[in-house]
């Protein structure tokens, strides 16, 4: 059966912690990209919700059960990213970093999705992009986009990026003090494309995979419908 735009699912993921922010903005634009090509697309926002930091103190317990032993909205968003065919993150600048849920819950993500698998680490294959926006030209942009891209690479994902030469290892943004986003068209068009070129990119990656299905071996095709749940009380 051929693949269509319509079976890709995107999930783009709103790191800022506030409502109605700037990265709200530019997170619309990427999955209005991947809407243009038909892709199922969700935004998951992470304003309001709980992640707890990882403890490190329960690997036993996720490699034995494939979740997290901590209760709060991590499990919601990993059944929502496990799904997915391509990932979007938005993310605002925190001192040179990303605010520090978006890091707990990429530690922790990374540690339950390979923590339960038996013989070899499912080549996930998913295609993923990031937009990081700060208040300055020079504050750390690249450096968040670097990390995110090296997360995508260990979780056996292929990062992509919108078109040159504006974007080159992700989309950057700078907005000024009272809210303003420089060179909005251009950061808009580069976000929307950011889109565009993760779900057509994750299109090729499904076709290919469909239609090499007779050689490739088992860890392209993972549960993608596992579900990561919260411990019981």
């Amino acid at each position: 059966m051929a693949i269509d735009a319509k079976d890709i699912r995107i999930l783009v993921i709103n790191g800022s912690p506030r409502k109605n922010s700037n990265t709200a903005q530019l997170a619309e634009k990427a999955a209005e990209g991947a809407r243009s090509l038909g892709a199922e697309t969700v935004i998951y926002d992470i304003a309001g919700k709980c992640y707890e930091h990882c403890r490190e103190s329960c690997k036993a317990y996720h490699t034995r059960t494939g979740n997290c032993i901590l209760d709060d909205d991590l499990h919601d968003l990993a059944n929502e990213w496990i799904r997915a065919d391509g990932i979007i993150y938005a993310v605002p600048l925190f001192h040179m970093g990303m605010p520090s849920a978006m890091n707990a819950i990429i530690t922790r993500l990374g540690a339950i999705v390979f923590g339960h698998t038996e013989g070899k680490v499912p080549r996930l294959l998913k295609v993923g992009g990031c937009i990081v926006q700060g208040n300055t030209h020079y504050g750390g942009q690249e450096v968040v986009m670097e990390y995110l891209n090296a997360h995508l690479l260990l979780m056996n994902c292929l990062p992509v990026t919108s078109d040159m030469p504006e974007a080159y290892i992700g989309t950057g943004a700078q907005a000024d003090n009272n809210g303003k986003i420089d060179r909005e068209d251009v950061v808009f068009e580069n976000s929307f494309m950011l889109g565009v070129r993760v779900a057509e990119t994750a299109k090729i990656i499904a076709c290919g995979r469909e239609a090499l299905a007779d050689s490739l071996p088992d860890e392209y095709y993972y549960d993608r419908n596992r579900i990561f749940q919260p411990p019981r009380k």
